[in-house]
């Protein structure tokens, strides 16, 4: 839920935005006083601020920079009666993310607060990105919505739950938890979960969880080697008693030694939606989105990946050539950010010219049909010949480059006569090596 600060003394005005944002999506809070709506912002209470220029002894560029003085990252929308463009102009040199006139167009108004919201997640960019968070580039809604939700769960008091699916790095997202968190000058504890479920190993973990969250001498500051946050991965493969066991520990920690500051982070790749109810009392639920959620970013994924490898290997790569990049987005990747890595390393290896092509991705027969399957799905094509000949073209194509255009050795593979298999070449459209 985003939260919007309204500045204003118009009563009407007050219960107007809160009518027309609705209470689903945006939680609004009204202030009136300067210095509770300085406070307000202090505490990072709200992530964007309407200003009411109407009623108001101060300019609105001038409120402004004062709140902007208390959270430099604070977004502001300024409303006001009539367009006054030298005052509009005004708002936007002091940095005022737009400036809108009443009656307020609610629509246009949840645009641009949208807007706002985007503007201040810091997209990653190959350039300022360390190599185990390339699976972040991208500028896709599903990747911000996951860093917004990442940096709101960083500052919540709750614990918090990472959920994904196969091949997506949870440590990681963990990691970024804590770097955002009020902790982040903290180290990270992890414990694997799985390796506290053999018979008789439970008797380990309590002591070890116990001295993790083991609060220090309050009259000191507290010490970088002190853990601020705590990743239990796996809690989804282990016993249901157990896990119970650590949920209740987890959501009481009444006892004074417990240092109540360290934020608990569980991974997993699945819980029931009864169990994520439950646990929605005492943890914030963090979905990473998989590479599917993401098909936009694939191109940039799939680049950064290229480059990586090219360096580590000592190859001049250029690029895909435009049969591997459509390969890569009809392609499901099952195995997500993991197994486009790997794929993509072993196919620079192979790569012995300045693009990677066909013959240089690792590919079986699922996952040829799976991205044939596909591209006729989005094309319309469902008529089972059409399917047919784009997975067949892509298989050919596929073996070509891999027996370096023997097309001998093909037809005996595919156990065709070899005059069968040149005319489906041709007929296909599939330029031969040979």
């Amino acid at each position: 839920m985003k939260k919007i600060l309204l500045f204003s003394k118009d009563k009407n005005l007050h219960s107007s935005v809160e009518r027309g944002l609705g209470k689903t999506e945006y939680k609004v809070t009204v202030l009136e006083s300067l210095s509770d709506a300085a406070e307000h912002i202090k505490q990072k209470l709200s992530d964007i601020l309407l200003i009411d220029s109407d009623l108001q002894q101060t300019a609105p560029e001038e409120l402004y920079k004062t709140f902007r003085g208390i959270a430099p990252r604070i977004k502001a929308i300024v409303l006001a009666s009539t367009k006054d463009v030298s005052q509009a102009v005004n708002s936007i040199k002091a940095g005022v993310f737009d400036f809108l006139t009443k009656p307020v167009n609610f629509e246009r108004l949840k645009e641009s607060i949208e807007s706002a919201f985007i503007s201040q997640i810091p997209v990653r960019t190959p350039g300022k990105t360390s190599s185990e968070d390339l699976w972040l580039i991208g500028s896709s809604a599903a990747l911000l919505e996951f860093i917004l939700k990442i940096e709101e769960t960083a500052l919540s008091e709750k614990d918090a739950v990472i959920l994904s699916l196969p091949g997506v790095p949870r440590y990681r997202a963990a990691g970024i938890l804590r770097e955002k968190s009020l902790n982040s000058g903290r180290r990270m504890a992890q414990l694997d979960l799985l390796d506290y479920s053999k018979e008789g190993s439970e008797s380990v973990f309590w002591p070890t969880l116990k001295e993790l969250f083991l609060a220090e001498d309050t009259s000191k500051e507290v010490s970088q080697d002190h853990a601020g946050t705590v990743f239990l991965d796996n809690c989804d493969r282990i016993q249901p008693h157990f896990r119970q066991l650590l949920l209740e520990y987890l959501a009481l920690r009444k006892d004074q030694t417990i240092d109540k500051t360290v934020k608990a982070v569980l991974g997993a790749e699945s819980l029931a939606r009864e169990d994520r109810e439950k646990m929605s009392k005492n943890f914030d639920i963090v979905f990473i989105p998989s590479l599917p959620e993401r098909k936009e970013d694939i191109p940039a994924l799939t680049d950064a990946y290229l480059r990586r490898y090219s360096a580590k290997y000592g190859k001049q790569i250029k690029g895909f050539s435009g049969d591997v990049l459509n390969f890569f987005m009809n392609y499901e990747w099952p195995g997500n950010y993991r197994e486009m890595e790997n794929l993509i390393e072993s196919a620079v290896l192979l790569c012995g010219n300045r693009y990677v092509e066909m013959k240089d991705i690792e590919t079986d027969l699922f996952m040829l049909l799976s991205a044939a399957v596909k591209k006729a799905m989005i094309s319309g094509k469902w008529e089972l010949f059409q399917a047919k000949e784009l997975f067949e073209k892509m298989l050919i194509e596929t073996l070509i480059g891999g027996a370096k255009g023997d097309i001998d050795s093909i037809s005996s593979m595919l156990d065709i006569p070899k005059t069968n298999l040149v005319e489906r070449i041709k007929r296909l459209g599939i330029i031969s090596e040979a």
